[in-house]
């Protein structure tokens, strides 16, 4: 009788071991839901934009400077009534958005944030941070800003 219960014990021990392997890896995982179309999307702004030329600009590194008040001009300078008009002139005046920043602007405006995080995902971990997002501007046309969750994880 002890013969016939090791064979049977060992049978039903590899027959679980068996069982629960093969159910763990016919486990599904679950549906990821659908992303957007982001390489096509890439693709056609890079294509609206690339004739835009490319100006880099410095960020500013201190707020502006407050505007003059009437008190610092001296009245006795001449002159001065005709520079602070021209100044005002041009400021009022806008800047003319060319046809390729029109259409940058617009193809920027389709993309997904969800896309530029994505892609933004491969930069160093350090560049991560809690709250951020990406600003895109197209000279003085437009600026889009697109927020991304953190990458990193609070363990």
């Amino acid at each position: 009788m002890g013969k016939t219960v090791f064979p049977k014990l060992t049978f039903l021990m590899i027959f679980v071991a068996i069982t629960l392997t093969v159910q763990s890896q016919f486990i599904r995982p679950p549906p990821r839901p659908p992303t957007p179309q982001c390489r096509s999307q890439f693709a056609l702004v890079n294509h609206a934009c690339a004739t835009i030329p490319y100006t880099p600009i410095a960020p500013p590194l201190s707020p502006p400077a407050p505007p003059l008040s009437p008190d610092t001009i001296s009245p006795s300078s001449p002159g001065n009534d005709t520079q602070i008009q021209e100044h005002r002139l041009r400021h009022r005046h806008r800047t003319h958005i060319t046809p390729a920043q029109e259409t940058c602007c617009r193809w920027l405006k389709a993309v997904d944030p969800e896309c530029v995080c994505g892609l933004l995902l491969r930069l160093p971990t350090f560049l991560a941070r809690p709250a951020h997002s990406y600003t895109v501007a197209v000279g003085d046309a437009c600026v889009f800003i697109y927020p991304c969750a953190s990458r990193l994880r609070a363990d």
